[in-house]
Parts: C-alpha cells; structure tokens; sequence
C-alpha cells in the first residue's frame, strides 16, 4: 500500500520475487499454513512423528501401483500405447484434486475436524481401488468376459488371442482403468491433508523435524511397496496386503494426531495474535505519526494475504 507522500510502505513479505510467488501458488490450494490452530509450545517427538505414518500408506499405494499396474494391464491384453495414456491419470488427478481437497478441507466445520474426513475417504478410496484392480480380470469373468489358454499340439484359432494365454476382458480392463484412475484420485486425497495436518499441528520449530520424518517414511513407503514383489507375484496378494497396510498406517495418524473443530471465529482471533506478534518483530519506525495513524488499523485488514504469505516462507525456511 501507498503511503500519503506517495511512497510503498514496507510490508514483511517481498512479493517482487518471482521466487515466493511460486510457493504461494504451490503450496496454498493444498494446505492452510495459518498460525497453528492448536500447539505454541514443543510437543514430544513421538507427537511429530505422527502425522508422517499416514505417508507411508500414500507412498505404499504408489509403490504397488508404479511397480505392477502396467504389467497387470499388459497381461490383460490391453494394447502398449494405451497403457501409456493410462499414467495420465496420475498428474492430472495430483493437479486438480489436492487443489480441490486442499481448498475446501482449511474451511471444513466437520465434528472430527477439518482433515480428518477427507483422509478418512482417502484411505477407504485406496483400500476399493487396490482390491477391486487386483481383481479385475476375475470380476471381468463373472461379467461374461472369457481367457483362451494356448494348446502347443493344437492348430492355432481363427480368432483369439495373437499370444498365446493372453486375456480378452473387456469388462475386466474397464474395472481395471476405473480403478486405477480412481486410485490415483484416492491417494492425492489422502496425500494433500496429511501434509495439511502436519502444519495445522507441530509448532513451527518443529517442522524441519516433522519433514525429516515425512522424508524417512517415504522411503519406507516404497521400500515395502517393492519389496513385496520379492516376496510373491501374485497381483492379488500384493494388492490385499497393501490395502490392510494403507488402512493400519492411515488409522495411526487419523486416531492418533488429535484435530478440533474449524471455527473461523477461533482462526480470527490466532490470526490477530499472529499478526501482532510479527508487527513486534518487524515494526519499524515511521516518518510521521500521521502515516503510523493511517497504517495501523487498516493494515490489519489488508495485510491478511501478506501476513499469510510471510508466514508460509517462515515455514519452508
């Protein structure tokens, strides 16, 4: 804003660079990273630690699906190209899905509080979509669909397959795509509020510690993921484990990371405190009472943004 003699006021927030601009646009739709709603003092580290188990759920769901979905397609009888227009699903659902859950979960009134439900329909999602692809092809059956075996002695069909053994199932490769699209929309669901929980309820101080975490269970994430198929290679055990272990670590972060209800009167007044707190820190001298007059008050309305905006980059650094 201009000051009477014309000149820009100082704000806290440096908004000519390009750089915070980007990680505004990034990282608002997909979590709220208002003053924290519910601790100001250190909380111990187990407490940090769990809203990071639910990511290993997230980067299990991956795992299993980067690592065996196209061979299940494949083995199907869908055609190589299509397959590849399959993996679409991914970053089309990662760029409108957290976006949409993050956006509308910071302003949730919900009783069990404003992440709680959508990680809940995050994890029941990928549980129905790990089980109902890895039963596709068996589904498809019962649908009317048919699986020829090649004979080596016998003369090869007229019509069939062009390999032997591979399977025509139409209604198993339509439950197969709806699931894996659905799938991916699951774990964006899911992926978006953890993080969301994460800032809504570690102290500030405590973030770097609560992302080394986060780092620390993604790797365990993948690491079971694909160490699975060292085990078996059966589709449907892979996919049945995983889905009994997405449920376990998802209910440890849902159950054990307590969330009260979003009140915007309550978010009103941690915000006003949070203001106050960064005018102390950066109140700088005026150049004449008049301006500090006019300042004062306003800014506390029209600095929202920017007070938002300095207190995501005080985060991520």
């Amino acid at each position: 804003p201009k000051t009477p003699s014309g000149s820009l006021s100082k704000v806290p927030f440096p908004y000519h660079t390009h750089r915070h601009l980007l990680i505004l646009c990034f990282f608002c739709p997909t979590m709220d990273s208002s003053p924290n709603l519910y601790h100001k003092r250190p909380v111990p580290t187990y407490k940090v630690l769990l809203p990071s188990v639910a990511f290993i759920a997230v980067q299990l769901g991956w795992a299993v699906q980067i690592g065996y979905a196209s061979a299940t397609f494949l083995s199907m009888g869908m055609n190589k190209n299509v397959v590849a227009y399959t993996w679409l699903a991914g970053p089309i659902s990662g760029l409108v899905v957290q976006g949409i859950v993050g956006t509308i979960s910071d302003t949730c009134r919900s009783r069990i509080g404003r992440r709680r439900p959508f990680m809940i329909t995050g994890m029941v999602m990928i549980i129905v979509s790990l089980l109902f692809f890895s039963n596709a092809e068996q589904l498809g059956r019962v649908l009317g669909d048919t699986k020829q075996h090649h004979v080596p002695s016998a003369p090869a069909a007229p019509q069939g397959p062009a390999e032997g053994g591979e399977a025509h199932t139409t209604a198993g490769l339509v439950i197969a795509v709806v699931s894996f699209c659905m799938l991916d929309c699951a774990i964006n669901s899911l992926q978006g509020p953890i993080r969301a929980l994460m800032t809504d309820t570690i102290p500030a101080p405590q973030l770097p510690l609560a992302n080394s975490f986060f780092s620390c269970c993604n790797g365990i994430g993948k690491l079971c993921g694909y160490g699975m198929g060292a085990v078996t290679h059966d589709i449907r055990v892979l996919f049945g484990v995983s889905a009994a272990l997405v449920l376990v670590f998802s209910l440890i972060t849902i159950i054990g990371v307590p969330e009260k209800q979003w009140k915007p009167e309550s978010y009103a007044t941690v915000l006003t405190e949070s203001e106050d707190e960064q005018a102390e820190t950066h109140d700088e001298p005026n150049d004449s009472a008049e301006e500090a007059g006019m300042i004062a008050r306003p800014a506390r309305v029209r600095m929202h943004k920017r007070s938002l905006g300095d207190e995501i980059v005080r985060r991520l650094y």
